[in-house]
């Protein structure tokens, strides 16, 4: 068995944690620089404001209605999803964390008359301990696993699928399952389903393998094997090393002078540095990417890369050959809005293959290596930046995404600590 533990509206629950006046208030947060909705509280879906939708569309709804709008606070997010994924870890010896606000774990050895308790003892730890409302689907695969979940959003409770044990709950679960709700269907798909009058899950677990794999291929044979019960997804509790990497950001305003591009992209440059040597992994390619604007309104993109004389992950070396890129593209008659940087074919670190032709000598690579161990050490335990690249110029970051509505970083920083007062007696 699985269990699937969700966050509900993950954001917008993070944001409400420290401000508990806005409980069942309207909330809603924006993406990168306060373009579009990312997230909403029931309060905000009931009042039809889609996903997606850019915030100036929706301006005057959220003045007549008192929204509360936040920027994206990742910061704060990531942390309590690492705290949340601390406690799951004592529920089970195997996680995979699937994204930011959700995590599979595996329950095989579980006895089945015992997962609704556990599931719901579950629920209340995390509430009780972080503060923050789950939702446990459990059941014999991911994709009902899945499903088990949206369900138990709306039960209040964990809720399990067993088509063995339980074969009438599993069948209402599905029919009452749209199409667009199952994991790994996708939109287009979806539309294409319910062209053909197949609109819900239980429908669908109904199709044979040969017109699943006819409509919408491999994947909607292994979609259609588990909603009838089959495991055919694994858990990946030790997932595999990336194979590319990008690091970017739209700018809060058009820019059009390569000093503050350059300190943008030495930003960026010295991000990807620090994930290459977590993963433990290093490149032989490097390149920027930049969007741009010309004199006569046309958007562009650009990008441009070269090979470095040996691989590596070490931040100057990374900055350099970023720079060198980007003062070879750089014209001041552009107006950039966006720029990153990015690398392909990722390698471990402990894969080293001497060139004669590199510009470094094996001696200044190690101590090379040593530095950046000792920048990512004090990084580490002073936060993030602490040490960096001078090129970095971390005092004026004037192209970082808009951020107006943005909350405090309430567990990441001590001078964003929330303050509690004592009332007299």
């Amino acid at each position: 068995m699985f269990a699937l533990v969700d966050c509900n509206n993950f954001f917008v629950s993070c944001e409400r944690l420290f401000r508990p006046d806005l409980t069942n208030q309207p909330v809603l947060v924006l993406s990168n620089n306060d373009g579009c909705v990312v997230a909403r509280s029931q309060e905000v879906r009931e009042l039809g404001v889609p996903m997606g939708v850019p915030y100036f569309q929706i301006k005057d709804v959220v003045r007549r209605n008192n929204i509360q709008c936040f920027s994206s606070n990742f910061a704060l997010y990531s942390d309590i999803s690492q705290r949340i994924i601390s406690i799951l870890g004592q529920y089970a010896a195997d996680i995979e964390v699937y994204s930011i606000d959700e995590a599979f774990m595996d329950l095989a050895n579980m006895p089945i008359e015992n997962l609704q308790s556990w599931g719901d003892d579950l629920t209340r730890r995390v509430q009780r301990d972080i503060g923050m409302p789950v939702s446990v689907g459990i059941a014999p695969n991911k994709t009902l696993a899945k499903l088990a979940s949206h369900y138990a959003k709306k039960q209040s409770k964990s809720c399990i699928i067993d088509p063995s044990s339980n074969h009438a709950n599993y069948t209402k679960i599905l029919e009452d399952t749209d199409v667009d709700d199952i994991w790994g269907v996708g939109r287009s798909n979806s539309a294409r389903l319910k062209s053909v009058g197949i609109k819900n899950a239980l429908q669908l677990s109904g199709v044979s393998e040969s017109w699943a794999h006819q409509v919408f291929g491999v994947n909607g044979v292994r979609v259609c094997s588990e909603l009838n019960g089959k495991q055919v997804y694994s858990l990946e509790a030790h997932k595999p090393p990336q194979k590319s990497l990008m690091v970017s950001r739209s700018f809060g305003h058009t820019i059009n002078n390569l000093y503050e591009l350059e300190t943008a992209v030495v930003n960026f440059a010295s991000r990807a540095g620090y994930k290459l040597r977590r993963s433990n992994q290093q490149v032989s390619n490097f390149g920027i990417y930049l969007r741009f604007k010309t004199p006569d309104g046309e958007t562009h993109n650009q990008m441009l890369s070269a090979k470095l004389s040996m691989a590596s992950n070490d931040t100057p070396e990374l900055v350099g050959e970023s720079l060198r890129l980007l003062r070879e593209a750089f014209s001041p008659d552009y107006g950039y809005r966006k720029a990153g940087v990015f690398t392909n074919n990722l390698t471990s670190a402990n894969l080293c293959q001497v060139n004669l032709l590199d510009k470094l000598s094996p001696k200044i690579r190690q101590k090379r290596t040593k530095l950046m161990e000792a920048m990512d050490n004090i990084n580490q335990k002073y936060g993030n930046d602490t040490i960096h690249v001078g090129a970095m110029d971390a005092t004026k970051n004037s192209w970082h995404s808009q951020k107006k509505r943005i909350s405090p970083a309430y567990t990441t920083d001590w001078l964003q600590l929330p303050k509690v007062r004592g009332l007299k007696d």
